[in-house]
């Protein structure tokens, strides 16, 4: 269950996106984006009355896929990550 209060690596200092590595991820990465998306998450879904940490958490984990998968880091902390799916028709 996701207990913090802030994202993993809550940015607190002025960065350029230069100062930022986009690496790719692997399936050890699954639970800290898992938590990392709850929690970017979290105030949208309270206001509308439709948070559950727990339903979040599955739901992203049972369509994670590494190999579609990158991760923002600064310093050596997750900042954020992103996912490339191609469209179906």
């Amino acid at each position: 269950m996701v207990t913090r209060d802030r994202p993993i690596a809550w940015v607190t200092k002025a960065v350029s996106f230069f100062d930022m590595e986009i690496i790719d991820v692997n399936p050890n990465d699954a639970e800290s984006l898992a938590e990392l998306r709850v929690l970017a998450m979290r105030e949208s879904l309270e206001a509308l009355g439709r948070f559950d940490p727990i339903r979040a958490r599955e739901r992203f984990l049972s369509g994670f896929d590494p190999a579609l998968t990158k991760k923002a880091m600064i310093d050596g902390e997750l900042v954020a990550f992103y996912v490339f799916k191609e469209e179906s028709s």
